[in-house]
């Protein structure tokens, strides 16, 4: 979506839905441990947020204090919904949610792990059980 203004500013939002039912697929769904799948994001998110501080730091924003663009930053499994799946694997997606004068700071929010990477997450009876066969 792409809001007007004197600062426009776009958000996304992925839905994944079930061809054949409709309905929006979740991950539990398609994922089998939920908390170690959400563990293994945040190890991603710590990464990416220790890259991010260091480009601030590096590029001397103006931002006094910029830890503290990320002290509500914690991915758990309430986040695992967010996902798109591609014929490589799947992306989980984290919406930083900094307020707009911040967001050319914000880091990407995207992780993305290979069907390889997430076969013994994978539910043997969900959709992409295809992919780890």
């Amino acid at each position: 979506m792409l809001g007007p203004g004197a600062y426009p500013s776009n958000y996304d939002k992925s839905v994944i839905v079930n061809l054949k039912t409709g309905e929006k697929i979740r991950a539990r769904d398609v994922f089998i441990n939920l908390p170690e799948l959400a563990a293994k994001c945040k190890t991603a998110q710590r990464e990416e947020i220790k890259n991010a501080l260091a480009q601030i730091k590096k590029d001397q924003s103006g931002e006094e204090n910029p830890e503290q663009l990320f002290e509500n930053s914690d991915y758990t499994v309430k986040h695992l919904d967010e996902f798109f799946v591609s014929d490589k694997g799947v992306t989980f997606w984290y919406d930083y949610g900094f307020p707009h004068v911040a967001l050319a700071l914000e880091p990407e929010g995207r992780y993305f792990f290979t069907f390889a990477e997430l076969k013994s997450f994978i539910r043997r009876d969900g959709l992409l059980a295809r992919f780890v066969s």
